[in-house]
């Protein structure tokens, strides 16, 4: 009976002994804000098809750029590139891997932590150089006044002059203020998408220019369709302002990845590739199109 026992026992806690660890990895310790951070993990390749649990989804810390997953070695590499906008120290997302048909994981991978630094600017030791000498004026204001005085009354007799020969004998005519056209939010936004793209800042190596325009863009769509002033906030302030609206959840996430990406590559020098640079613009439109107004 107690040899029964301890075999039910050790049954029992084996799979706490199989799980392993994994320590996942960041290229550097401490970053800046808006700076990208670049973390991995591998596994062994198996024979087995895993399950990955606790997918990374975006916060108010850490928010997800891309991710991709290298097979080519003898083992699974998961890059994951990430970005953060709020100063201080935070932890890296965690995963745990489990076979299909085990729920205890095979392995847990631990993330390390990294600081986010905002830079300062030493405004004590900045080097105060001197001041130019002034400039030469060759002619004084003296020797010009009255050459410019006289100038000045000649073109006004003369306007004068002109004005009462054409409007002798005419009476005023009252003019009728044209109506003001507006135009819808939607259309006035995918108008301006197709400009930005005939533009093509993207083909001539303007990426910033091309993302502060399509973040102007939104803001602006944004601010008339949902009457939320995205341009007085951040990318988590507009997400969290979008969450009271008649937006899906699917539409959200694609907004706060082109906010992403955009603020990537104004703050942080990011250049997307081209299948992101197209990918973006083509969610924009769609955006766009699935909030029209309909008018009744």
């Amino acid at each position: 009976m107690k040899k029964i026992l301890i075999i039910i026992c050790l049954l029992s806690v084996y799979p706490l002994f199989a799980q392993k660890n994994i320590q996942g990895s960041a290229d550097k310790k401490s970053y800046m804000v808006g700076d990208v951070i670049q973390y991995s993990f591998s596994l062994p390749k198996s024979d087995k098809q895993l399950n990955l649990s606790s997918p990374f989804a975006f916060s108010d810390t850490i928010q997800l750029v891309t991710n991709t997953i290298d097979t080519s070695s003898d083992k699974i590499t998961y890059h994951y590139t990430l970005v953060s906008f709020v100063e201080g120290i935070h932890k890296l997302p965690e995963f745990q891997f489990y076979s299909p048909a085990d729920t205890i994981p095979m392995y847990n991978i631990n993330s390390p932590t990294v600081e986010i630094i905002v830079p300062t600017i030493d405004t004590v030791n900045i080097e105060v150089k001197p001041l130019k000498g002034l400039m030469k004026i060759p002619l004084t204001l003296k020797e010009i006044l009255p050459f410019s005085i006289g100038g000045v009354v000649l073109a006004g007799i003369i306007i004068a002059i002109i004005y009462f020969v054409r409007n002798k004998d005419r009476r005023p005519k009252i003019l009728q203020p044209k109506p003001e056209v507006i135009i819808p939010e939607d259309e006035e936004a995918l108008s301006n998408l197709n400009r930005l793209k005939q533009a093509r800042l993207l083909e001539t190596g303007q990426e910033k220019q091309h993302y502060i325009a399509l973040s102007e863009i939104l803001w602006q769509y944004i601010y008339r369709r949902f009457n939320v002033n995205a341009f007085e906030m951040t990318t988590n302030q507009i997400m969290e302002n979008l969450e009271n609206k008649d937006v899906t959840y699917e539409d959200k996430n694609k907004l706060n990845n082109i906010f992403s990406t955009s603020d990537l590559v104004k703050f942080a020098k990011y250049i997307p590739d081209t299948r992101t640079n197209l990918s973006l613009l083509d969610d924009s439109e769609d955006l766009i199109k699935n909030y029209k107004h309909i008018v009744r």
